[in-house]
């Protein structure tokens, strides 16, 4: 016969986790401010959970408020690496890479994200020994970037349309361009990575899942920096944070994007 207070533990768990993904899929779709509503009652319930904490606050430090962001981490009642992870892109955001740099140092480096942030704040630190640095791409980029690198590196990858292809009339380069030139003027997407994320409508730029066509744009740069690393099509997702362009006024500049 199963253990009553066992059985009531699990459903309690399968309950908190299905309440989480269902704040997870508001976060995911854009719905920011019914995801912060979401998350105070979701942490009322379960005050300290470091997974809605960690979210709570990655949400308020991608609004601008970073100090308030680490408030919130403060109220873990025990760090994972995501909590500490989110503490090191607030201490980045403040410029405190000091800070930054002795939080990331708690995870392993294994994974591209943690390696990119320890080498990052070194090298704002000026004490990153580039010699001996990983040559990632995100990392050489950093070093010594290269447009025309970042350009064909795009190119190769998504030629191929497996997860997203650019349409056929597309010219890849001369969107690049494009970007390039209003990226200093988009407003950044919400995205759980040290890199800045932008979504851009582009009529027809491209495909995703199975030649689906879309109009959104994902543009990922170097923190602290519009220097492109890649961009690539995207389903649409409703976003706050999407850098709507004006058809009519911009009508030209669209045009000559297309071969």
């Amino acid at each position: 016969m199963r253990n009553e207070s066992m059985t009531n533990s699990i459903s309690k768990q399968i309950h908190m986790k299905k309440e989480y993904m269902g704040i997870k899929t508001l976060i995911a779709k854009g719905n920011y401010d019914f995801a912060l509503y979401a998350l105070e009652g979701y942490l009322e319930k379960y005050p300290g959970n470091s997974y809605a904490l960690k979210e709570y606050a990655s949400i308020v430090r991608q609004r601008g408020n970073p100090q308030q962001a680490l408030k919130i981490l403060s109220e873990c009642t025990k760090e994972g690496i995501h909590s500490i992870r989110e503490k090191a892109y607030c201490y980045m955001d403040m410029g405190d890479y000091e800070r930054a740099l002795e939080e990331i140092n708690k995870i392993d480096h294994k994974t591209k994200t943690c390696y990119f942030v320890k080498t990052f704040c070194e090298w704002k630190l000026g004490i990153c020994d580039q010699e001996n640095n990983s040559k990632a791409y995100r990392v050489e980029q950093l070093f010594s970037f290269d447009r025309q690198f970042a350009i064909e590196q795009i190119k190769k990858i998504y030629e191929n349309g497996e997860e997203s292809s650019f349409s056929e009339n597309v010219d890849v380069e001369k969107l690049y361009d494009y970007v390039e030139s209003v990226l200093p003027d988009a407003k950044r997407k919400y995205a759980d990575d040290v890199m800045w994320h932008y979504l851009f409508y582009v009529d027809h730029v491209g495909y995703t899942n199975g030649k689906k066509s879309t109009n959104l744009l994902e543009v990922v740069s170097l923190p602290e920096s519009y220097q492109i690393l890649t961009m690539y099509p995207v389903p649409y997702v409703k976003s706050s944070t999407v850098n709507y362009e004006n058809k009519k006024s911009d009508e030209k500049m669209l045009i000559k994007i297309y071969k």
